[in-house]
């Protein structure tokens, strides 16, 4: 796994923003997780494809907007199934910068998503930076969960 650096002195065009942006609905997910001890809530953007060139695209772009990630290749063990390639973008700091770049260019049900990864956000920077796992982050934790659970569905009206 590497971790970026992100860059300030680039200019991000808002080609680029909505290009991010349709990555994160298409190809992302939105969560807000447990630290490994469980003291801490961890919010969450990950961006996972099998096309390198794909990935790196996004991880430019996340560079240019001077946010850090985490990139990793994950190897399956099927040969017949193409490696997959993920990006996460950790933390409270990370995300306070990078949602609201993304968000005037989202389009689909993620948007409500990030919008409550976000107000969470903003109570969060109110509140005691080191304190323990609150209700709060529990309630947002499981709002995301049944966001994501419906988003995938597809319903049709039947003929008449």
């Amino acid at each position: 796994m590497r971790e970026t650096e992100g860059r300030d002195n680039q200019q991000v065009t808002d080609s680029e923003l909505g290009w991010l942006a349709n990555a994160v609905e298409s190809e992302g997910s939105i969560d807000l997780t447990l630290s490994a001890h469980g003291h801490q809530w961890i919010p969450r953007v990950t961006i996972t494809n099998t096309d390198p060139v794909y990935i790196e695209a996004a991880v430019a772009i996340i560079e240019k907007l001077g946010v850090g990630a985490y990139v990793w290749t994950q190897i399956k063990h099927n040969p017949k199934h193409k490696p997959v390639k993920r990006i996460a973008i950790r933390g409270f700091k990370r995300n306070r910068v990078f949602l609201p770049k993304i968000l005037p260019h989202m389009r689909s049900d993620k948007r409500r998503q990030v919008e409550c990864l976000l107000s969470f956000l903003e109570w969060r920077a109110q509140q005691d930076y080191h304190s323990n796992v609150d209700s709060e982050g529990q309630k947002i934790r499981e709002e995301l969960t049944k966001m994501r659970t419906g988003s995938s569905e597809t319903t049709r009206d039947a003929p008449a």
